[in-house]
């Protein structure tokens, strides 16, 4: 998974997220339903990662549905991404993300999945998670590929 995440996200190859698509969409889809879920968020990206890399990793794997809510944005930051980061220091990392506040209110007494690429720490779903309870919603859950 280290070599896969390495071409995939850091060398930009695309078509590596291929490989996972149809049982992320399956995983997700079955996730929706069993959860009842009214929103699905995916983690976003920073704008200087996004113009690097040209995507954000996560959507490929997402399945086709007016569900997706981009909820979350980045907080502008000079940091070390969260992939330079040590254990210790993604611990203590201060919160990354932002409501986008038009697409907030939509999320008030919603349920929400929450859908990542790799779970390290926990550190970067917990943040998302504050900001969407924040907004009003009543329950949130996670997704990754890999942990």
């Amino acid at each position: 998974m280290k070599n896969y995440m390495a071409k995939y996200k850091f060398i930009g190859d695309y078509r590596m997220g291929r490989l996972f698509e149809n049982r992320m969409h399956d995983f997700i889809k079955k996730v929706v339903k069993e959860d009842r879920i009214d929103y699905i968020v995916p983690i976003p990206v920073s704008k200087l990662r996004y113009g690097t890399r040209g995507f954000n990793q996560v959507f490929l794997w997402l399945p086709k549905t007016p569900k997706i809510l981009e909820a979350l944005v980045v907080v502008p930051n000079k940091g070390k991404d969260q992939s330079e980061k040590t254990r210790v220091a993604r611990l203590h990392a201060k919160q990354p993300f932002l409501l986008d506040e038009d697409k907030a209110i939509r999320l008030k007494g919603k349920r929400v999945l929450l859908v990542d690429d790799v779970y390290t720490t926990g550190r970067t779903l917990y943040h998302a998670q504050d900001c969407l309870l924040d907004a009003g919603a009543t329950y949130v859950s996670s997704c990754t590929l890999a942990r």
